[in-house]
């Protein structure tokens, strides 16, 4: 049995059900790295496969690097094609602001994207497994209505390096 096996199926449902909506037919692109925890691509596409998505998942070599700097080292034509023809992609891996992420969000207008990037089973399960969604919908919602309203937004930052 796999390391939290029964919560990482709920987690892939979370996602698939109440944080990317998908519909039946709908083409679903995972995309992780070597580093991605296997268990979570394939969690992930048999929860897709169960809605009746048309999940399909894309594993590369870790790029060693980040953005467009890690170009050289990933399948640039392939990840761009399949990610300009999508309804969903969750990231797993690190291609945010890569060259095929960045052909996505200038050709996919209709594409929805989750960056989940450098994550693991045990961080997922915690933030997204066991959190209410609608709940924290609404919360996300109301917050921004409140940003859009205010003139003056005061930023604080309490974390430490």
């Amino acid at each position: 049995m796999d390391y939290y096996e029964f919560e990482l199926g709920k987690l892939a449902n979370k996602l698939v059900r109440e944080i990317f909506k998908l519909k039946p037919g709908e083409e679903f692109v995972i995309t992780g790295d070597t580093r991605t925890e296997r268990n979570l691509i394939d969690a992930t596409a048999a929860a897709a496969f169960a809605v009746d998505a048309k999940p399909i998942t894309i594993q590369y070599a870790f790029p060693m690097a980040w953005g467009q700097s890690a170009d050289p080292n990933l399948p640039v034509k392939v990840l761009s094609g399949a990610l300009k023809e999508a309804d969903a992609w969750v990231e797993f891996g690190i291609l945010l602001f890569s060259t095929p992420y960045r052909v996505a969000m200038k050709e996919n207008k209709k594409l929805r994207y989750l960056c989940l990037g450098g994550t693991n089973v045990d961080l997922l399960v915690r933030n997204i497994g066991r959190i209410d969604i609608p709940v924290l919908n609404k919360l996300m919602d109301r917050t921004s209505e409140m940003i859009k309203k205010s003139k003056h937004i005061r930023y604080y930052h309490f974390c430490r390096y």
